[in-house]
């Protein structure tokens, strides 16, 4: 009987040891709420460490297979990101090439829509890149994330296309101080970066860099 108990209290002690163990890796969770829950399951799981150590270890063992899950999740996810943003960087050197080789040949910047269309597909895809991790989640499959991803920088094309647009029609005009060119340029590369630019340019920072 007493060495039963010797080892029902080395259980005892090694459970509450992986409690605290659990408990430390609740850090991979990033939703406080997620974590929370958790964290009180685990102290339901301590509690009853003296009355119903099975209990317990029943609460442990779901933790950590739900903590396990979490990390193979993110794994994958890192492998996902890491092949999106090589293949992005590709393109980026693609488009540069592009771009360089079309403005040898051709002064862009003389066909203002072309320029809006390359440098917005330019600033789209360095949106990509950029806001990876921001834009697509851990739970988005990868064929839903990649479609998000594939349209990100045609929707930034179209947002540049809609503010070369703007400035034909006179809805805003360049102040004659400014460079055409470069303007052109950035506000292209801004309106890929973010499809968001161009509706805020216009109701908050129009009025301050343009003249109307």
């Amino acid at each position: 009987m007493e060495q039963q108990e010797i080892d029902n209290n080395k259980n005892r002690n090694n459970l509450l040891a992986d409690i605290e163990i659990t408990r430390a890796n609740l850090y991979v969770f990033k939703n406080a709420e997620e974590k929370d829950v958790w964290s009180d399951l685990l102290d339901k799981a301590e509690e009853n460490v003296q009355s119903n150590p099975e209990y317990s270890r029943k609460i442990v063992n779901r933790v950590d297979e739900v903590i396990k899950n979490l990390w193979k999740r993110i794994f994958t996810w890192k492998e996902f990101q890491k092949k999106i943003i090589k293949y992005f960087i590709w393109i980026i050197l693609a488009e540069l090439i592009v771009i360089s080789i079309y403005y040898y040949f051709v002064d862009i910047i003389q066909y203002g829509f072309y320029s809006a269309l390359l440098f917005g597909l330019l600033g789209g895809t360095l949106g990509v890149i950029l806001n990876l991790g921001k834009d697509l989640q851990i739970e988005e499959s990868n064929q839903l994330g990649t479609l998000k991803l594939i349209l990100r920088p045609l929707i930034g094309c179209v947002s540049a296309l809609i503010l070369f647009s703007f400035m034909q029609l006179n809805i805003i005009s360049i102040a004659e101080s400014l460079d055409q060119k470069f303007v052109l340029i950035i506000l292209s590369i801004f309106a890929g970066y973010s499809e968001r630019f161009v509706s805020k340019a216009l109701d908050d920072y129009a009025p301050k860099i343009f003249n109307k």
